[in-house]
């Protein structure tokens, strides 16, 4: 029987100037342990190793500090509570007796009685302590092992339920099993955002609890695995910010752990010895490397830094959104430096059905990650496309020491109706704002309700509501194409025009048997006017317009109301006849000649340069002219009409007036002097 020696290194102040740390010091943690007393326990451990790993849990639970809390409920045929919640501190020995007065003998292994026992007592429990429980099980759950009659696959359902309450109370269940075929434990910690530590042997077990450990005890931990059996040595060097030193280390015949000062002095320190295992405990130890000597596995705590993780903060992520992971490595001591260079990151995804993915993280500014070195480590990683619940871990290594440290993060994946919104403005005044409004993530899904309600708020904050629709008509471009649209039109005043897009939704189920859901999703948009048209010179030929074969200037007046200087720089002049227009026919060619740039309050011309090409058919035209109002990167658009015509056409105008003037004049004569 072997235990695994762990070597505990605690700073002058429990994580202090930490968030995370004040959380945890003001809270404090409570342990639920979760004892299974059937009889395939005393078969399969018939010399109680399981007591002896219980009583190691609550050494290790003891490095909390003096605040934390453990409660003790044993299950089997029925549950019981054996200890409420009460401070280790003071119950230390009344829990380790607890402990070794379970039977061990019940004909059952009722898990649901004792998630619920555990469940109600989490519950009742004072504070808002963070907390978790910890399960130690043979594994076996048969028909033969939960009470008569019981269907055994209502009987899973309903474990899978508990487990839903536990996560929703964000409980993690961690699960030590002594035995294989385990899966309703393994779902139960995967559900919950625990873990499940399968051990072959007595000697694995202390190495489960350590691992359960790490997600709260945040310190880092380097583990010993010696090639061979026998004595070895691992050094520490110690500085004046250690002030305790904790060693637990398994007992075979007598003793096997040695401590060492740096003078080379063994070290008796302060000792409990149990059947399996001796713990010590050293405080205010002597700056310098000391040496420990000990036999089998070992490992090495050691505070260096807290990890915090700041992304995702929302406990939800939208499908089809990307999942951004963000964690900050805290000092644990206020004003030391972090040294991000010496610390490298990973993150781990645990899928709904047990599948994990990992991803690097990085501190180099071009991952998510902010400043680079600044110990933020970051990582943009791909959207989720399958709904449900996730789990994020993420490991900080500390390359120096090659110790590591685990934090860990619930995550549920939801559809959520992700809206888009374009609002399409000329920028000019009294044109009217064309806006626009979808779901951009359907994917399939059924909409059997898809409403879309806009609140309009002007510069002068006068409120318009518009409804907006999918029919093909009020500036809605093809009927039922996903794109509900309004105009809207009082935009009399020049400044900001902001636009709340309010849907509700009513979505179908992917999947038979699941409820219609219902949404309500928003979003905000605005847009600008700052420009108004004055008039519009088109120089021509009378009233003939302009002739072909000629080149004229067009002035446009604008008018700016934006508190600044701004430039109208029309990139597009697009020219389209009014009326019928011959295939292949020539049109004229607009182009900016130049751009003023405009004050507030006066008008000013854009001068256009109109090249009327000879063949250009007579007749009455649009231009349509578009651009962007810079320095504010604000698209424009703006439209005007002239004429053209032809120098034929003007001359044969002329030579009738002349003809009919000359006729006229002659018969005028005529009659003047036929008598």
């Amino acid at each position: 029987m072997y235990f695994l020696a762990v070597l505990t290194v605690l700073g002058l102040s429990q994580l202090p100037g930490s968030d995370l740390t004040a959380t945890q010091e003001e809270q404090g943690v409570d342990i639920l342990m979760l004892m299974d007393e059937s009889g395939s326990m005393k078969r399969l451990d018939p010399e109680r190793f399981a007591d002896e790993a219980a009583k190691l849990l609550l050494d290790i639970a003891r490095l909390f500090g003096k605040e934390a809390r453990v409660a003790v409920v044993a299950y089997g045929d029925g549950a019981k509570v054996l200890m409420p919640f009460t401070v280790l501190d003071s119950a230390y020995s009344g829990i380790k007796k607890s402990i070794g007065k379970l039977n061990k003998n019940a004909p059952l292994t009722d898990i649901n009685a004792g998630l619920e026992v555990a469940y109600d007592l989490l519950d009742k429990r004072r504070g808002l302590n963070q907390a978790f429980v910890v399960i130690m099980t043979d594994g076996e759950i048969t028909e033969k092992d939960i009470p008569q009659g019981t269907d055994i696959f209502a009987y899973k359902e309903k474990t899978g339920r508990l487990a839903g309450n536990y996560n929703l109370r964000n409980w993690p269940v961690y699960t030590v099993a002594f035995t294989t075929g385990t899966t309703i434990y393994k779902d139960l910690a995967r559900q919950t955002g625990g873990d499940y530590y399968e051990v072959k042997g007595p000697e694995e077990v202390p190495d489960a609890y350590l691992k359960v450990f790490e997600d709260f005890l945040l310190r880092f931990v380097r583990r010993y695995h010696p090639v061979q059996q026998g004595e070895h040595t691992e050094e520490l060097i110690i500085d004046e910010s250690i002030s305790e030193i904790t060693i637990i280390a398994s007992k075979k015949k007598g003793e096997t752990v040695e401590l060492l000062d740096p003078t080379g002095n063994p070290v008796e320190g302060e000792r409990v010895k149990e059947k399996a295992y001796t713990l010590i405990k050293v405080t205010k130890p002597m700056p310098g490397t000391w040496k420990v000597v000990f036999k089998e596995r070992g490992a090495v705590m050691y505070s260096i830094v807290i990890p915090k993780i700041l992304e995702p903060a929302d406990p939800e992520l939208p499908i089809d959104e990307p999942l951004n992971v963000k964690v900050k490595l805290v000092p644990t001591e206020p004003g030391k430096p972090v040294f991000p260079e010496d610390f490298s990151g990973e993150a781990y995804l645990h899928y709904p059905d047990g599948r994990s993915e990992s991803f690097m993280l990085y501190d180099d500014g071009k991952h998510n990650d902010g400043m680079p070195n600044d110990g933020i480590l970051g990582r943009s990683y791909y959207s989720i496309a399958n709904e449900g619940d996730y789990h994020i871990t993420v490991v900080i290594r500390h390359k120096k020491t090659g110790s590591e440290i685990r934090v860990k993060k619930s995550l549920k994946v939801t559809y959520k109706p992700k809206i888009a919104a374009a609002v399409e403005n000329p920028g000019f005044i009294g044109e009217p704002m064309k806006v626009s409004a979808f779901v951009v993530n359907k994917g399939g899904r059924v909409f059997t309700k898809e409403r879309y309600t806009v609140i309009a708020t002007g510069p002068k904050f006068d409120m318009t509501t518009l409804t907006l629709n999918d029919n093909g008509v009020g500036g809605d471009e093809q009927a039922n194409d996903g794109r509900y649209t309004a105009l809207f039109t009082d935009t009399k005043e020049p400044g900001r025009y902001s636009f709340k897009i309010q849907g509700e939704f009513e979505v179908q189920p992917l999947k038979p048997g699941e409820a219609v859901r219902s949404f309500k999703e928003e979003l905000d948009a605005y847009d600008e006017v700052w420009l108004s048209l004055g008039k519009v010179s088109t120089p021509g030929c009378l009233w003939f317009g302009e002739l072909a074969g000629k080149t004229y200037e067009h002035r446009i007046q604008l008018y700016s109301y934006y508190p600044g200087k701004v430039t109208p720089n029309f990139y597009t002049f697009t020219v389209e006849k009014q009326g019928r227009m011959d295939l292949g026919a020539t049109v004229p060619v607009i182009t900016t000649k130049t751009v003023p740039e405009l004050e507030q309050g006066k008008p000013d011309f854009l001068r256009a340069e109109a090249k009327i090409p000879g063949p250009t058919p007579s007749g009455k035209y649009t231009v349509t002219a578009t651009g962007m109002l810079q320095p504010l990167s604000k698209p424009i658009k703006t439209n005007y009409d002239f004429k053209t015509s032809t120098t034929g056409k003007v001359f044969l105008t002329f030579f009738g007036f002349a003809v009919l003037i000359g006729g006229g004049a002659g018969l005028g004569y005529w009659l003047a002097t036929k008598d």
